[in-house]
């Protein structure tokens, strides 16, 4: 008669251990779905960032300087519109195709950047310049830079995106704003 309620001693013990294994594992799922749900969506760091800008860079337009079908890169676009020239297929200047291709792309990807009113971010900065070294010290020219929202205080930033460029470098950055955060 002992062993008989030991048995069923051991047997309800096994079955409670059980339904809280599973009580557990269903409290586990349900924190998983509710914690992947309310994450909003926002540029993590800034290798996203530079990621981001390398993407724009290497972009190919429907600019050629060369000779069809020898496509511009938004990179060699920044590269021409220094030097002045124009797109033979097209006969705009290197400068207007590169400021509405970076535009275009900047207002494609504000969802994916997160940056708005309401938003995580509230701007966001592009600038493409050209620097060289002088004697008189180091000479920059901003070939192009576009922004959006208020970029006045703090800021995540890509690393610069480096284009050879005659006897400088054109550098390109690019960084979102936050204020709010």
């Amino acid at each position: 008669m002992i062993k008989m309620r030991n048995i069923k001693g051991q047997e309800e013990m096994v079955g409670f251990v059980l339904i809280m294994v599973i009580v557990a594992v269903v409290f586990l799922i349900f924190l998983g779905i509710f914690i992947r749900r309310g994450a909003p969506t926002e540029v993590n760091d800034a290798r996203d960032l530079s990621q981001f800008l390398d993407s724009i860079m290497e972009y190919t337009t429907e600019c050629a300087v060369q000779p069809e079908p020898a496509f511009a890169t938004v990179a060699d676009l920044a590269r021409y519109c220094r030097a002045g020239d124009l797109c033979s297929n097209s006969n705009k200047s290197a400068c207007e195709v590169l400021k509405s291709v970076l535009g275009g792309a900047l207002d494609a990807s504000e969802d994916v950047l997160n940056v708005g009113e309401d938003r995580p971010y509230n701007g966001y900065i592009l600038n493409i310049s050209y620097y060289q070294n002088s004697s008189s010290g180091m000479m920059r020219e901003e070939i192009v830079s576009q922004s959006y929202g208020n970029c006045s205080k703090r800021y995540k930033g890509s690393r610069e995106y480096i284009i050879p460029a005659d006897l400088g470098t054109i550098t390109s950055s690019f960084r979102v704003c936050y204020d709010k955060l």
